[in-house]
Order: C-alpha cells, then structure tokens, then sequence
C-alpha cells in the first residue's frame, strides 16, 4: 500500500505579522498552495492508495469558500486515493467550519470531534482519527481504542507529543504501545520520526524564520510485514537567518562580501534575515547597505543589534563644553552599567551628532 503524510500546509496564509514585503508575501502564500497541488499531482501519478492530511491544511481567518472549493476539486482530481482530514487548531471543524459549508467528493473523510475508525475492506486498512473542533485542547478528548492486529491501522491525528502544551498533548509511548502501523501527526512544523512508527510529517514550505531545516512529507510503502518510509522535501523557498558580527573596522563593501559569502547559491530563491550585532562604524549607513544588496538576492530583511563603534571618552574630552558632552556626561554612569542603556546612549549619540555635524555645515 502507498501512503503519503503531510500536514501543516496553512493554505491561504494571511502573513500578517511577517516582516515579510507584500509581494513576498504573496508569493509565498502561493507557493503554499503549489506544494498541496503537487502532492495532489504526485498522488494521482504514483496512485496512492491513502493520502493523510493530519491538520492546518489552511488559516481559517483568511480562507474564503472559493479557496476550500478549490481544494475540494483537487481531491476529486484524484478519485483512487482516499483522502482522511485531521483537522487542527488553525483550521478546526465547528459548526461555522468551510469544511461543513464546502461539499467534498467522496473520496475525502474529514474527522470531527469524536475518534473515529473508518474501514477501507479492500486493502485490509483501518484509519482512525479525530477532528478539532476548538483551538485549545489542554487534555486528551477522547480514549484510545484496541486495534485489529489483523489489519494495518493507520492513525491520523493533530497533536503535540513534544511538550506538555494546550495542543491535544499525548504521549508519545502511548502512541507507540498501541500498535499503530503508522502514526501520521501534524501540528509540529519540523519534520521527524517521533517514534518507530510515529511521525510528524512537518511543514511542506517554511513559514517564518523558526522554521529551519528540511520541509517536505513523508511517502511510506507498507503492508502488515514491513515498512519502508522516505522523506520526500519539498520547500522551494528556505528562510534563513544569517548573524553578521561587525566591528569598527569593517568598511560597506566587507560588510556586503560577508552576507554575500554567507548566502552563498540560495539568494535567488531564499528570505534572508541578516541580524547585525557587535560595533558598527558610525559613519556606515545599514539601511543602504542593505538597499545596495536587495536587487541580488529574492528576500533580504535586517535587524540591527550593533552598536556604534565610538571611544565615548574622546568623544567627551572633544564636546564637553557643548550639547554632546553634556549628554555624555549625564548617561554614562547608568549606561557603564546596563548593556540595554549602553546601547540606547550610543543611538542617541549618533542622532545628536549627525544633527550638530548637519547645523556647523549650514
């Protein structure tokens, strides 16, 4: 039997609080979609028997009738592969839920809020699951049930085996000591084998800058003797993190050539988020440093936690007598003290001095 597991897809994201641009966003938001459409398209060419969709297949909030009737009729493109939903806390199932206004084709099984076996007779095949109908489940519903160990039992589930959290915590020994053939779990965004044969099949594209690693899904061969599971990746889009450690020496052109060198083949097709930290010369600009790059690369976003590269008692020697030594001399004790209020001192300095530089020009 051909199985795949993915989950966590959050189809139709709104990506309202990402640093991401606009039209990043947007075309991430459709890459989201272009990875449930190749499953869909791997499914139908492999003709896999069971698909597992173990929950936050989209963002509830940002979902309209006419996405899920889309995803509908992707399903029904593929009428050989029995579907079963799981849905989760980003997409779970109500009584206001798309999945009950949106008619599915027979071939998809979505679970509510009970755990549920279904039947498949003709692959000897059990499927049980259970469908979220609220977004916090601090304990477990439902009780697990005992198996058939005749058939192969699949189970389909949203839930946090990682932590103690509000997110349907179990056990992970649970799981496993129940004989489940194959566990196909969502709500953790990194893909991993929990157990033996427990999974989290992860994210099938990154969603922010948490999620590093691998994406993709699991694609499992199996029958009641043997099991052979690949994971299959998927992400066209990685987002990554690169931690650029300055000091006062480094001109703009060394400062381009690190984050260059650190992005290394992936700058066309990857979001990059670049963190400054260490000194900073104070006559370079970050903001144009960055602006220079943008044309080279897909993504490119910053913070800055450098701080500026001054010898603050020069600095006063040369200025007390003027604004600029006055606020040396007030902020210095509390700042030698607090890294926080170091660093504050040193913005504020650098805004003070460009605004007396700018007055003795005029």
């Amino acid at each position: 039997m051909k199985l795949i597991h993915a989950s966590d897809f959050h189809l139709f994201s709104g990506f309202v609080s990402s640093p991401l641009p606009a039209e990043v966003a947007a075309k991430h938001r459709s890459r989201l979609y272009d990875s449930f459409s190749n499953i869909i398209k791997l499914c139908l060419r492999d003709k896999v028997d069971i698909l597992l969709l173990s929950g936050d297949l989209f963002e509830a909030g940002y979902t309209k009738i006419s996405d899920v009737k889309r995803i509908a009729d992707a399903f029904a493109g593929i009428p050989e592969t029995r579907v079963f939903i799981s849905p989760g806390n980003h997409d779970y199932n109500d009584e206001d839920s798309l999945y009950r206004i949106v008619r599915f084709p027979s071939n998809v099984h979505i679970f509510r809020d009970k755990f549920e076996a279904v039947e498949i007779p003709e692959l000897n095949t059990v499927v049980y699951g259970f469908g979220w109908k609220q977004n916090r489940y601090p304990e477990m519903p439902f009780s697990f049930v005992p198996l058939d160990k005749t058939k192969i039992n699949l189970l389909c589930l949203h839930c946090d085996v990682i932590s103690r959290s509000d997110y349907l915590p179990i056990d992970a020994e649970l799981i496993e000591s129940l004989g489940f053939d194959y566990a196909a779990l969502g709500h953790i965004h990194k893909a991993g084998q929990v157990k033996k044969k427990v999974f989290y099949s992860g994210s099938p594209e990154p969603l922010n800058f948490g999620e590093d690693g691998n994406h993709g899904f699991f694609y499992a061969n199996l029958d009641k003797k043997s099991i052979k599971v690949s994971f299959v990746p998927s992400a066209k889009c990685l987002f990554k993190t690169v931690i650029i450690k300055l000091t006062g020496k480094m001109d703009s052109n060394y400062i381009k050539e690190k984050i260059l060198e650190a992005a290394e083949g992936g700058k066309d097709k990857n979001v990059y988020r670049v963190v400054f930290t260490g000194t900073v010369n104070p006559q370079i600009n970050l903001d144009d440093v960055i602006s220079d790059l943008k044309d080279e690369f897909y993504c490119l976003i910053y913070i800055d936690k450098s701080v500026f590269d001054y010898d603050i008692k020069k600095l006063y020697h040369q200025n007390k007598d003027n604004i600029i030594g006055k606020y040396i001399q007030k902020l210095m004790k509390a700042a030698s003290q607090d890294p926080v209020m170091y660093s504050a001192m040193l913005k504020g300095l650098n805004a003070l001095l460009y605004k007396y530089e700018e007055g003795e020009n005029q």
